[in-house]
């Protein structure tokens, strides 16, 4: 269970492997072997989870960024993004833990 969200990291290694690979994509690399190498080869343990659990693989990845390249071109920004939005998310969950209306799969998080 976790303590304190301000102690809390934000992991940000996903997208920042998942940007590398499509821009290799982008300069011509085939896409399974850019995801695999790039992403799925170095995932977090929760990328590696939410894979798992959704069915998610570099050759499924890959059709879906051929088909719809625009749609990933935002993410370049969204590491940024995140990074300036710490603050309010950490406010966000503290908030959420002292009402007791964010909950784990097991049992409700509290604040220690």
């Amino acid at each position: 269970m976790p303590g304190d969200p301000a102690a809390a990291a934000f992991v940000y290694d996903d997208i920042r492997n998942f940007l590398s690979a499509f821009d290799r994509i982008q300069a011509g690399a085939n896409p399974r072997e850019a995801l695999e190498l790039e992403y799925f080869a170095r995932a977090t343990p929760g990328l590696k989870a939410l894979s798992a659990r959704k069915g998610v693989s570099a050759a499924t990845m890959a059709k879906s960024v051929r088909r719809q390249a625009s749609d990933y071109r935002w993410l370049s920004n969204l590491a940024a993004q995140l990074i300036r939005h710490e603050p309010a998310m950490r406010k966000a969950v503290r908030i959420a833990l002292r009402e007791g209306s964010l909950t784990h799969a097991r049992a409700p998080i509290r604040m220690p």
